[in-house]
């Protein structure tokens, strides 16, 4: 039993902490709007208490028959009347925004946190529940700081000062009364241990729908293409399932909380009436005190008959603080570090180099050893699952080394500042990503201050002008979200342009000219090596035709360099190059 009547106290104590910062110290200088609030609802309790007693003085004076009485007391209610509207109307104000202010902040802090994350902490949860705890849970522990935490406060106080006026007018009557109390609070706490669970099962049950449905949305066209419907209906139904029950029982479980707060709220009127009444009788109290007390009986048992209730919001909302809290708790990149010219002789130097991804026993790189110059045009071959991409990933900062060293610019990268080390790279992924606003905007992601004169440039060097030129609103016309509205060639080739922008030292290329034709690649790549002479290219190509130009090529399998040279003293050795070049030669269509 000490650890239900504690339980609240708990709750609301890991509600109201975020991470490694107490709620003072994360919302900063709007914490003033919470203290304000609280100090509203001090004025507040104290008016519904004065209001109580003024009630007394009321009845006494018409009983009395004193007019001068019972006026000085009417003026005096007015007063305690604005007192209490004021009060109320401000601990609302300044409550909701504290609330806008946290919440907006909490928002902002977690979505930086998702973009500083690691990539092996990303990995770790489902993109529907990132944006389930984004939406939902922040806007529950919203929903919590503006409503249920003021109104917790205000009844909790309210009720402690009453019950303080109570024992000072009338000690037996108040006492008799708070024996009525335990029976409350111990009911109340015992049917509020199950709704934590069913709440966090709830929001739990709503992050899988969301994933599901975020699956069902981007994977559209893949559903459609293997006729998935009936099966993915059977995958979503069991979910949405568990849903349902987990809100039907939480719901069942907050109406027997509602119920149960409503019957036992009676308990203490019964003993005012009962033992109040006899005391009226015996002249013990007067008429007007016992009104008053039925009055401010109602500060206490409002609060109790509400406090099953609030005890389950301040659980739910501790829920959604939790799942938030998570996400300003998650692994971050390192961001200090130094910043240094790459431009140091190696550029890129693996030395016996060593990785393996979290849960695989199996290294993907082993003791890998390399070196890369400036300006060189570098190609890494292979097939699939050598680990060419992981090199890659590797030398922008996504991983580091299980054993060995990797150094950009004659530094380790675990000494980087990992943000000022992709600065002077120009990045493109196998998965394309653009931004839902104009072709244009999306190229000068890469460089804020590029003229459009430099845009165009960078439009022609990936061909990408013929397209522009065709569309009436030419390069400002808007790509859709993740360029739903332009082909995967276009796609990539608006990435490249992106990346090319930036007129960086070092360029990182994986799979960045898959979905382009063999006669645009070849031109791009053409047009990288004369606009670009001094800057390194390090590229990983869907074909093998594409990396013939590279100055030098590795050939990985199984995580290690079988063979390092050019096209041509690769071919000459006749080995798993070469092989690779004929069998891909074969594939082709004549």
């Amino acid at each position: 039993m000490a650890r239900s009547l504690s339980d609240l106290p708990i709750v609301i104590k890991e509600s109201i902490l975020l991470s490694r910062w107490s709620l003072i110290r994360f919302s900063g200088y709007a914490f003033f709007f919470f203290a304000m609030a609280l100090f509203a609802a001090v004025l507040s309790s104290v008016a519904n208490v004065l209001s109580g007693d003024a009630l007394a003085r009321i009845i006494d004076q018409i009983v009395a028959q004193d007019k001068n009485g019972l006026v000085r007391v009417g003026l005096w209610s007015l007063g305690i009347l604005v007192l209490s509207v004021l009060s109320v109307f401000f601990q609302k104000y300044f409550s909701g925004h504290f609330a806008e202010r946290v919440t907006a902040r909490l928002r902002e802090q977690a979505s930086l946190s998702l973009a500083q994350a690691k990539v092996s902490a990303m990995s770790a949860h489902h993109s529907g529940d990132l944006i389930s705890r984004l939406s939902n849970d922040i806007g529950l522990y919203q929903e919590y700081l503006q409503t249920d935490l003021p109104a917790l406060l205000s009844g909790v106080l309210s009720a402690l000062f009453a019950l303080a006026y109570m024992f000072y007018r009338n000690w037996l009557l108040s006492l008799l009364l708070l024996a009525t109390l335990p029976v409350i609070i111990i009911v109340s706490t015992l049917l509020s241990q199950p709704l934590s669970k069913r709440q966090e099962e709830v929001q739990q049950s709503l992050a899988r729908i969301n994933a599901q449905a975020k699956e069902n949305v981007t994977g559209a066209e893949t559903i459609r293409a293997l006729s998935l419907k009936n099966i993915l209906r059977e995958r979503f139904n069991p979910v949405e399932a568990r849903w349902f029950r987990s809100s039907i029982r939480a719901g069942h479980q907050s109406v027997l909380l509602t119920v149960a707060g409503i019957t036992l709220s009676f308990l203490p009127f019964l003993v005012v009436f009962g033992f109040g009444g006899l005391q009226v009788l015996r002249g013990e109290i007067s008429v007007g005190m016992l009104f008053a007390f039925i009055q401010l009986l109602n500060l206490i048992a409002f609060p109790l008959q509400e406090l099953p209730v609030y005890l389950g919001k301040v659980k739910a909302g501790a829920v959604g603080g939790k799942r938030v809290r998570e996400l300003l708790d998650v692994q971050k990149e390192p961001e200090a570090g130094v910043s240094a010219n790459v431009a140091a002789k190696p550029q890129i130097l693996f030395e016996n180099v060593t990785f393996s991804y979290p849960g695989q026993k199996t290294p993907c790189l082993k003791a890998l050893s390399f070196r890369i110059d400036p300006g060189e045009k570098v190609a890494f071959v292979g097939s699939s699952g050598s680990g060419k991409s992981t090199v890659l990933k590797m030398i922008v900062g996504d991983h580091f080394p299980d054993e060995g060293r990797l150094l950009v610019g004659g530094l380790p990268t675990t000494e980087w500042s990992l943000p000022e080390l992709r600065n002077k790279m120009g990045i493109v992924t196998q998965e394309t990503f653009l931004f839902d606003t104009s072709i244009e905007e999306n190229v000068r992601l890469g460089k804020a201050d590029a003229e459009k004169e430099e845009v165009e440039r960078v439009l022609g060097m990936t061909k990408m002008d013929a397209f522009t030129d065709r569309l009436p609103e030419k390069s400002l016309t808007t790509v859709g979200e993740l360029g739903g509205r332009i082909s995967g060639g276009q796609k990539q080739r608006l990435c490249l342009s992106r990346a090319m922008i930036r007129k960086a030292p070092i360029l990182v290329f994986d799979e960045a000219t898959s979905a382009l034709d063999n006669e645009t690649e070849r031109q791009i790549l053409a047009s990288i090596r004369s606009e670009y002479p001094e800057s390194t290219l390090m590229m990983v190509a869907h074909r093998m035709n594409a990396v013939t130009f590279a100055d030098k090529i590795f050939v990985l399998e199984n995580g290690e360099i079988l063979e390092e040279g050019t096209h041509l003293t690769l071919m000459q050795k006749n080995g798993r190059y070469a092989a690779l070049m004929r069998m891909q030669t074969e594939e082709e269509p004549q």
